[in-house]
């Protein structure tokens, strides 16, 4: 009983050990975390940089109502926003 349980913890830890050392994918990690407001001027100006590009954007949102008195009976409201250009 007493090696099964030993063989069984020792294969647990190195599945762990496993796990940790090969990494599913990396991601892409920047050294600098900018504002917002910078990545959309770095984004504006190397969109001028390359000349002629093209977009294609599509936004849903949905409003839920909060829990209050004074909205009762509303319901969900969906919004949704195509760009392109």
């Amino acid at each position: 009983m007493q090696r099964n349980r030993a063989r069984l913890l020792r294969l647990a830890v190195l599945c762990l050990i496993a796990m940790l050392l090969i990494p599913a994918g990396r991601l892409p990690v920047r050294a600098d975390d900018p504002a917002p407001a910078t990545m959309l001027e770095r984004a504006w100006r190397n969109a001028g940089e390359a000349g002629s590009y093209r977009f294609v954007s599509d936004i849903d949102q949905r409003l839920i109502p909060r829990p209050v008195a004074a909205m009762m009976g509303q319901g969900d409201t969906v919004l949704n926003l195509a760009l392109d250009g």
